[in-house]
C-alpha cells in the first residue's frame, strides 16, 4: 500500500471514529472508548510495522563511508589551503580584464 492511500484510509477511518463518537455521546463512555482504541490501533500499527521494516532493512544496507568527510569539510580544505597573497586583481595593476 502506498503511502498516499494509507493516509487516505487513515483519514477516513479517523472521521469514521469521529462521528461514532458524536452519535454514541450519551451512550456509555467504554464504548466510546473502544471506538477511540480501534481507531488509534488502526494508526498504531502499520506504523509499528513500518518501523520494524525500517530495522530488518537497515541491518542489510552497509554504513555510509565516513572515512573522507562530507563534501563541504573536503571543499573548506581545499579553500583553506589557497594562498590568497598570490592572487592579483586587475584593478589594483591597472590592466583591463
Amino acid at each position: 500500500m502506498n503511502v498516499a492511500a494509507h493516509l487516505v484510509e487513515s483519514t477516513l477511518c479517523a472521521c469514521v471514529a469521529a462521528l461514532l463518537a458524536l452519535v454514541l455521546r450519551r451512550g456509555p463512555a467504554a464504548t466510546r472508548y473502544a471506538v477511540w482504541l480501534a481507531a488509534s490501533l488502526k494508526f498504531l500499527v502499520p506504523f509499528s510495522l513500518l518501523g520494524l521494516a525500517g530495522t530488518y532493512g537497515s541491518s542489510l544496507v552497509a554504513p555510509p563511508d565516513t572515512t573522507q568527510g562530507s563534501v563541504v569539510v573536503r571543499w573548506l580544505g581545499a579553500a583553506a589551503s589557497w594562498n590568497v597573497a598570490n592572487f592579483t586583481s586587475s584593478a589594483l595593476t591597472g590592466s583591463p580584464l
